[in-house]
């Protein structure tokens, strides 16, 4: 769970760019290296989120990649919960 919640903070920087108003004020903030520096952020979250995953594989047995399989099976129970709470 940790580099899924890593990857989602580096995907949202390019949603929050892609809302911006193009005409208006721009968001306060400025990312060095925009936009090469979260695509390498997020290429190296997704890989050690895949890595995490593939080591089901590994010599260690299943226990340790199934507990990240079930950490992401609570995070998909939780989104219809978010969803149905509404935005405040």
């Amino acid at each position: 769970m940790f580099w899924t919640f890593f990857l989602l903070t580096g995907i949202t920087l390019f949603v929050f760019f892609a809302r911006g108003d193009a005409e208006g004020e721009r968001p306060s903030f400025r990312v060095p290296g925009y936009p090469v520096v979260p695509l390498a952020f997020c290429a190296s979250c997704a890989f050690m989120l895949y890595s995490s995953i593939d080591f089901i594989r590994g010599p260690y047995g299943p226990s340790f990649g199934m507990a990240v399989l079930g950490g992401f099976a609570v995070m998909v129970v939780g989104l219809p919960l978010y969803f149905m709470s509404g935005r405040r």
